[in-house]
């Protein structure tokens, strides 16, 4: 099997993917670390899988070309939701968002508690007055 050829091809998948990442990255104002981690992994490794010839002495192989090809695919295919800038659900305002309501929700499950317990206090106080 002609082995340059494979290593091009394997170079210039994990050039793409690596140059969607850092698209993405660029895009990121507000986001969660989490995201912004994913994105700054997916680059790292993909320069590390695509320079692997280079750095480990290691040749690509039909399977990885596939996976790498996947990958790259799957950024592709969800690029609509990235040109206006991140997605919703990736921001850090939405979470924060949903940060405040849990916490209001939290606060009113305790404040009911202190009021059953005050009711319940009560009862037991009429109860045991008669």
């Amino acid at each position: 099997m002609n082995y340059d050829l494979l290593i091009l091809l394997h170079f210039a998948v994990n050039g793409l993917v690596g140059g969607i990442c850092v698209c993405r990255l660029g895009k990121m104002h507000g986001v969660l670390i989490r995201v912004k981690a994913q994105y700054i992994g997916l680059l790292v490794m993909s320069a590390a899988n695509g320079f692997s010839p280079i750095l480990f002495s290691q040749w690509p192989t039909a399977v990885s070309i596939l996976y790498v090809l996947w990958v790259l695919f799957i950024l592709w295919s969800d690029g609509y939701q990235w040109r206006e800038g991140a997605p919703k659900p990736a921001l850090v305002s939405d979470h924060w968002a949903m940060g405040v309501v849990a916490q209001a929700w939290t606060r009113a499950r305790e404040k009911l508690r202190e009021l059953r317990s005050k009711f319940v206090a009560l009862v037991r106080r009429l109860s045991h007055g008669r």
